[in-house]
């Protein structure tokens, strides 16, 4: 149960000057010379979500620094994926980078920077417990340069991130107004566009873009990796990142069953694997959205596999920046039962998760779910293949049945057999289902279906008249992750066995193939 009113009142007291229940504790309002002001009103309270407000640490205390990261003119190489539908992105061999730190305050030194506002922009900011030094913060500046001829900015907020939770929550806010300065900063003095800026957060740096964005007008693109929901699910725009502090907003949710914010808060909000325990990471048991419950600082500060998640897929996107599309669904169900596999032309119901993000066609539309199946092993992506079953219901079939199916792909490039998740599957007679299946290579186009079935069902066993076989009018087999949409047409194949259905008895297996004779439905 949360503490009694009275009890948050106290803990408030000895916290610092903050906003509690409806009243305001303190000023309303904190001003920081030229970074601005920050304000706490009823739109940063809610009696359970946010309960508690501290005030930030003082400037001088979070001691933000801005560091630019850029590469000289580079010599490359150019390097390929042997699988025929993902191309590596082209490898640069980078000499030395420059390093240089940006002070707001020096406009000269500002101008006098190799910052170049004719490149494009990147912003990283780092999270809870972080800094500068964090391992992934070099990487992703690494991947970035290598990527594309960015100017990289590294925002090191390690004064205020480095305490407990509560408070580098509230830090979060005074970091926004600081990233804010430098990027207005930038425009006054070198003319850089906003339109050309990317703010790149994780976890609570997310929110930190979003604060930015919120002040920054016209800015380009926030990416959101795995942002946090305590202090933020639920509440309004102004507490949290939402869709419209930038002109293109992306979110990568990988965490939402643990302390990651499940709610849709960019123009395109990206949910792998349902957004939930990420493959291969298992269930942290300090992973508690009951604040009350846990050692706050113990939960925030351990790095969560899933979490994290978010982050490397990003990265992977850098070096694979067509492994992972998306397709807009309602739910991870339906998406996990093929119900949404079709991209449309132009493309405007899939997007590519990570770098290319933003070329998805929003087409007015914001807060838009989209799904994507991944791996539990790096690079995590997959090949994508929808597999419909439209099954017969002939005379003497039961009306339903239930086992385990498991189906054979081969190939144009290659034969790979998984077994169909939800064993034991219930399967209705006369009526169509499907799934999604991440394969980890690329079958290609498919020439030949083996689909094997075990009756597995209670209803059976005690009964000699029970058919337990499983009735197959045809197979529609289809790689989703193909664009544009007339590459996935091309490469979907109808199979079927004979003419009217097809038998599969209980422990044995039937080869199906396409035929011009194989029709669509019939039941």
């Amino acid at each position: 149960m949360y503490l009694h009113a009275i009890e948050i009142s106290t803990l408030a007291l000895i916290l610092g000057v903050t906003a509690v229940g409806s009243q305001v504790i303190g000023s309303e309002e904190r001003c920081y010379g030229e970074l601005g002001c920050l304000v706490l009103d009823g739109q940063w309270w809610h009696p359970w979500r946010r309960p508690i407000n501290l005030w930030p640490y003082d400037p001088a205390v979070i001691n933000t620094t801005f560091t630019l990261h850029t590469r000289p003119a580079p010599s490359f190489t150019c390097t390929s994926s042997s699988r025929p539908r993902y191309h590596q992105h082209q490898q640069y061999q980078l000499k030395k980078r420059e390093v240089v730190l940006l002070h707001p305050e020096d406009h000269l030194s500002l101008a006098l920077s190799p910052l170049d506002a004719t490149k494009p922009t990147k912003v990283i900011i780092h999270s809870y417990h972080e800094n500068l030094n964090t391992p992934w913060v070099e990487e992703l500046t690494e991947a970035l340069l290598q990527y594309g001829d960015y100017n990289v900015i590294v925002v090191n907020w390690a004064g205020g991130s480095s305490t407990y939770y509560l408070q580098a929550v509230a830090n979060a806010r005074l970091v926004g107004l600081e990233l804010t300065h430098l990027l207005l900063t930038l425009q006054h003095t070198i003319n850089l566009p906003p339109h050309s800026l990317h703010l790149i957060g994780y976890a609570l740096g997310a929110h930190i873009a979003g604060y930015a964005g919120e002040r920054v007008a016209e800015l380009g693109r926030i990416t959101g990796l795995s942002p946090p929901a305590l202090f933020f699910e639920e509440l309004p725009p102004v507490v949290r990142l939402d869709e419209r502090d930038a002109a293109f907003v992306d979110v990568i949710h990988t965490n939402i069953n643990g302390h990651g914010i499940s709610q849709r808060c960019g123009t395109v909000d990206f949910y792998p694997n349902g957004g939930e325990e990420q493959p291969g990471c298992g269930r942290h048991t300090t992973e508690n959205r009951d604040m009350f419950r846990v050692d706050l600082t113990n939960v925030m500060s351990q790095q969560s596999c899933s979490r994290m998640r978010a982050l490397d897929l990003f990265l992977t996107s850098l070096t694979c920046p067509a492994c992972f599309l998306g397709h807009e669904c309602t739910d991870k169900y339906l998406y996990a039962y093929g119900m949404c596999y079709v991209c449309g032309e132009p493309n405007n119901h899939c997007g590519y998760l990570g770098i290319r993000a933003q070329e998805f066609l929003v087409q007015r539309r914001e807060r838009l779910a989209l799904y994507i199946f991944t791996s539990d092993t790096h690079p995590y992506h997959v090949y994508s293949y929808r597999v419909w079953f439209n099954l017969a219901h002939p005379v003497g079939a039961e009306d339903s049945v239930e086992g385990q199916l498991t189906v054979t792909l081969k190939g144009d490039n290659t034969t790979v057999t998984t077994t169909l998740p939800g064993t034991p599957v219930w399967l209705n007679h006369g009526q169509p289902r499907g799934w999604v299946v991440g394969l980890e290579e690329d079958v290609g186009a498919v020439v030949e279906v083996v689909v094997a079935w075990e009756y597995q069902g209670s209803s059976c066993r005690n009964n000699e008249e029970c058919n337990t076989s499983l009735y197959i009018q045809t197979i529609k087999v289809t790689p989703i992750d193909y664009l544009p949409e007339r590459d996935r047409e091309a490469n979907t194949r109808l199979v079927c066995g004979g003419i009217d259905n097809t038998e599969v008895i209980s422990g044995g297996s039937v080869r199906l193939i396409p035929k011009d004779t194989c029709q669509e439905w019939s039941v």
